[in-house]
Formats: C-alpha cells, sequence, structure tokens
C-alpha cells in the first residue's frame, strides 16, 4: 500500500470502535509517520515545490490543533479510571503519578495549541510562494 492510499484510508478509522490494540496502533502510525517525513524532508531529498511545503505546513498544523483534545481525553480517562478505583502504582504513589500525568498532559495541550499556531503562520507565509524557473506564475 502507497502513502497516498494509507492516508486516503485512515478518515474510514474515526467512525469505528477501537480496542486498546488499534488505539495503539494508531499512535505508532503518527510517531512512524513523522519519522517518515522527516526522512522525505532531508536536505537533498526534500520537497520540489514551495507549495509541497505549504500543504506540508497545513497539514502538520492540523494534526498539532487535534493533540489539545486527544491529551484531554487522556487525562480525562486517567481521572475517571482513579476516581473508579481501577488503576494501581508499582511504586504505590499512585495519586501522584495520575497527578503528574495529567499536568504533563495539560502542559502538552498547551504546547500543542502554540505548535498549532506557528505552524498556521508559517502555512500562511509560504502560501504564495512559487518557483518562477519551475512553470510558476510570474508576479
Amino acid at each position: 500500500m502507497t502513502p497516498q492510499q494509507i492516508a486516503e484510508r485512515l478518515p474510514e478509522l474515526t467512525g469505528t470502535p477501537h480496542d486498546d490494540a488499534a488505539i495503539t496502533a494508531l499512535a505508532q502510525i503518527t510517531a512512524e509517520a513523522i519519522r517518515a517525513l522527516n526522512h522525505a524532508t532531508f536536505t537533498q531529498a526534500g520537497p520540489e515545490q514551495p507549495a509541497t511545503v505549504n500543504a506540508v505546513l497545513g497539514q502538520l498544523a492540523a494534526a498539532s490543533h487535534r493533540l489539545p483534545q486527544l491529551c484531554g481525553q487522556l487525562a480525562g480517562w486517567l481521572s475517571q479510571e482513579y476516581t473508579a478505583g481501577r488503576l494501581a502504582h508499582t511504586t504505590g504513589d499512585l495519586e501522584d503519578a495520575v497527578g503528574d500525568a495529567q499536568a504533563s498532559l495539560d502542559r502538552a495541550a498547551r504546547h500543542a495549541t502554540r505548535l498549532g499556531e506557528a505552524l498556521d503562520l508559517a502555512h500562511q507565509s509560504t502560501a504564495w510562494l512559487y518557483r518562477p524557473d519551475k512553470g510558476g506564475e510570474d508576479r
């Protein structure tokens, strides 16, 4: 399956039930996609057109704007399970561990919001870039 085919199929997963293995696999796909982008945009092998940079920035901004919801949902799950007495910790510091995780997720959500805003600005700044020697518009 090509990367384009994978990207086209991922939206199908938003409306289906997910088990723990599927949730973990989606997180792994996300991490590996960033890794693949790092390799795909390496200096000599990078994008050929400014429009590609602009499109990548737009997608990364969208991903960043979705992270605060995910962080909030994970923090909410921890709170719910802690309150219901369905969690334990190997060292016995359960309250501290859950509190630290929730505080870190809150901080991550705020950073993700700022990341999304910065990527939005970069996306907007590259919207009108072109290569005049590659058939771009004359300005």
